[in-house]
């Protein structure tokens, strides 16, 4: 498979790596930005981590190979995969030997995999066949998949999930075609048959880059977030992640404002976080700079029927936030990829990129 990881030149470039150097890449997938790390030094050590089975059987395999490699060659590189969620893989972390307050640089990669999209099997794709699943680790049975939400939301639920999750100002039209679909035909159990109710309701169009844009991607979006939860598991992460990174010394400008400090050193942990919609690049955004709790919060839906809920925890979660200044922001504007990169990977259009400093 040919994964292209996006920005890969500006993450390695922000994060520096140099001899003896600590990175946790909380999202491995198919291990691009992790080799790009390895192959600019020597000796440093890689946690990769990732919650989907094969991306962490991936990781296990490239662990081997730099075990080998490091071997022959006599150099003092390392990978230790890692399985999990975000909210899970923290404990796992620090006991696999990696102490609070000792990594240089965290990675984030956000969202669904090239591999996640590209296995039909999976159920990630509006425009292949296959079952309607969108679990990021599907090997628990008991987890709820995009089936399941589709079938089991009342009308109302469903268009909050599809509204809220998919930014998607058609999201009763959908739900109540949805909901009939159901009804009429039963189980809605496939990508395809979802989207072909889709197709009958609502329709396609042409993007910005002159191709086919089906009229139901907000709705797999929205449907993929819920299922993987994947709002409340980053904002977790962001809170939890800088825990681990080296705090920079910063001594304020003799202005005394907040937002202007200086570094002193070199030595500190830099968080680069990619986000390729505007719900994962607004939580980013407002931990980096520390956004006031109190403006407009997380709070993106809860339903009531048989599917647990699915509720960020909103400003109780992120009560401090304002508290005090615990990050540093070192990108003036984010990051995004040059056309020619547009055009060499498409699916890397909307990404972006934040980078931000520990401080305390």
């Amino acid at each position: 498979m040919n994964h292209t990881p996006v920005l890969a030149k500006e993450i390695v470039h922000l994060l520096r790596p140099q001899d003896g150097k600590v990175f946790i890449d909380m999202t491995f997938g198919a291990g691009g930005h992790s080799r790009r790390l390895l192959d600019t030094n020597k000796d440093i050590k890689i946690i990769a981590v990732d919650r989907d089975p094969i991306a962490y059987k991936r990781a296990q395999e490239l662990s081997a190979e730099i075990a080998n490699k490091s071997a022959v060659f006599k150099i003092n590189q390392s990978v230790i995969p890692i399985h999990g969620k975000f909210s899970t893989v923290m404990k796992q972390i620090h006991l696999s030997g990696v102490p609070y307050g000792s990594v240089h640089g965290v990675i984030f990669d956000l969202g669904a995999s090239s591999m996640q999209f590209d296995d039909p099997k999976r159920g990630f794709s509006i425009s292949s066949e296959g079952p309607l699943d969108m679990r990021m680790d599907n090997s628990n049975e008991s987890d709820i998949t995009a089936e399941d939400v589709v079938n089991n939301l009342s009308q109302e639920s469903l268009a909050s999930v599809i509204r809220i999750y998919g930014e998607e100002r058609r999201s009763r039209k959908l739900s109540n075609a949805i909901v009939d679909a159901r009804t009429l035909l039963g189980r809605i159990r496939t990508t395809q048959e979802l989207s072909r109710v889709v197709a009958s309701t609502v329709p396609s169009s042409i993007d910005a880059m002159g191709r086919f844009a089906h009229g139901g991607t907000r709705l797999f979006q929205a449907l993929r977030i819920f299922v993987n939860n994947e709002l409340n598991e980053l904002n977790y992460a962001l809170q939890k992640i800088r825990e681990f990174l080296i705090p920079a010394k910063t001594v304020k400008t003799v202005n005394g404002n907040d937002d202007d400090i200086n570094l002193v050193g070199s030595d500190y942990g830099i968080a680069a976080v990619l986000t390729f919609h505007s719900l994962e690049d607004k939580i980013v955004k407002r931990h980096f700079l520390s956004a006031d709790p109190d403006e407009p919060d997380f709070r993106y839906t809860t339903q009531h029927d048989r599917i647990r809920t699915n509720v960020l925890e909103s400003v109780d979660d992120i009560r401090d936030l304002g508290k005090f200044k615990k990050w540093h922001p070192i990108l003036k504007h984010v990051s995004k990829p040059s056309d020619e990169e547009i055009a060499a990977n498409p699916r890397s259009r909307s990404a972006k990129l934040r980078a931000a400093i520990r401080i305390d």
